[in-house]
């Protein structure tokens, strides 16, 4: 009992406490695995957005649990991350829409899903092989008008994928005007506005406790109008307010992984070698500033090549079973070391929280809104 209590980390933190933080956490994780994928799944993938849901889960997981295990700092959180979703997205928006011209729409699920795998087995073996070679503070000397234009360009496709969720189409100039369509601009601007409300208040006080906050009021408001009108919940699901329809057999399966492995059009990705190699780059670096964030916010030195190579090993193992790339999650971790609650007993809780959406949560993610989802994607943009 002993051994597991130094584990955890409840040698020196009482249970109570850290599974309330846990508590808080897997909301904030479950939230960002329903609203990440929708970077990658908008417009005409929408209708896959159900699959991206299950890898999302499947990565928090796995690389969840590695990361409460692993990191040098106890209270560290991990899952799939939005940075490295919008290079993802743009990957696979271009690959499907080579193989609909094509003719062969059949095979835009499995050639996705393998862009997402990819992507996660190549950002690992590169994160194993910078922290090998101790390459971790690089970080420290990347100029911040570089970081800067980077970090803008991400919040502005971001602030895409939002809207394109949210709306249920692609935008595109061509159609960017329909959105102030009556039937269109009510559901976005809704999650436009508790995105943009969750940011003032982050820039007013900031706290960890504003995002679950925000989130939570605005589940809780759709609801009540929903209990308040005439029309049944089947309707505002047909008409595009909801997440799903998932499919039957759950959100994810090994079958799925193995289709993709073998049904996709492997012989598009060598076309979209710099894609790639942007996604490594891009991940390493956002995963380093994470990282230092979480220094600077917790006021405890990281190891950033430990960091680096369970994390990478971590992202392996999660691209072989077909998740997607991951690392630190700022938020929920601070929110650890702000609860007084920094010990891996809440990260590992998370991931297991995760686990059981990932099985058993379909039906229940059937009634999370989009514009939920949105708003934290127009937070983050």
């Amino acid at each position: 009992m002993q051994r597991l209590a130094a584990l955890t980390g409840l040698d020196h933190c009482s249970l109570a406490p850290a599974l309330g933080t846990a508590a808080v956490t897997s909301f904030l994780a479950i939230v960002a695995c329903v609203s990440y994928p929708a970077i990658i799944f908008s417009g005409e993938l929408e209708p896959l957005l159900p699959y991206g849901i299950g890898v999302f889960f499947l990565s928090a997981t796995l690389i969840g649990g590695t990361v409460a295990l692993t990191s040098s700092y106890q209270g560290s959180l991990g899952y799939a991350q939005s940075e490295p979703a919008v290079i993802v997205g743009l990957i696979a928006a271009s690959m499907a829409a080579i193989l609909r011209s094509e003719g062969q729409p059949e095979l835009i699920l499995p050639t996705v899903l393998a862009v997402i795998l990819t992507g996660a087995i190549g950002c690992g073996l590169f994160f194993v092989f910078l922290g090998s070679f101790r390459l971790g503070n690089l970080i420290r000397f990347i100029p911040f008008p570089v970081m800067g234009g980077f970090l803008a360009g991400i919040g502005w496709l971001l602030g895409l994928a939002a809207l394109s969720s949210m709306a249920g189409v692609r935008l595109k100039p061509a159609n960017a005007m329909e959105l102030l369509s009556a039937g269109m601009a009510v559901k976005w601007l809704p999650g436009v506005a508790a995105g943009t409300l969750l940011w003032a208040l982050q820039t007013w006080r900031r706290h960890a406790g504003n995002l679950p906050l925000v989130l939570g009021s605005t589940l809780l408001l759709f609801w009540i109008a929903v209990g308040l009108g005439d029309a049944p919940v089947a309707a505002w699901r047909a008409g595009g307010w909801l997440l799903g329809p998932f499919p039957e057999g759950g959100l994810w399966s090994p079958q799925q992984t193995a289709h993709a492995f073998t049904h996709a059009a492997w012989h598009l990705f060598p076309g979209h070698l710099a894609e790639f190699l942007t996604l490594l780059v891009l991940t390493a670096v956002a995963l380093l500033l994470t990282a230092n964030s979480v220094e600077l916010a917790t006021r405890r030195d990281l190891d950033l090549n430990r960091e680096l190579r369970f994390i990478g090993l971590s992202n392996v193992i999660a691209g072989i079973t077909g998740g997607h790339p991951g690392y630190h999650a700022l938020s929920a971790s601070v929110l650890a070391h702000r609860m007084g609650t920094p010990v891996r007993l809440v990260g590992l809780v998370t991931a297991l929280v995760c686990l059981g959406a990932l099985l058993v949560g379909a039906k229940v993610l059937g009634y999370v809104p989009k514009l939920v989802t949105g708003a934290l994607l127009i937070y983050l943009a």
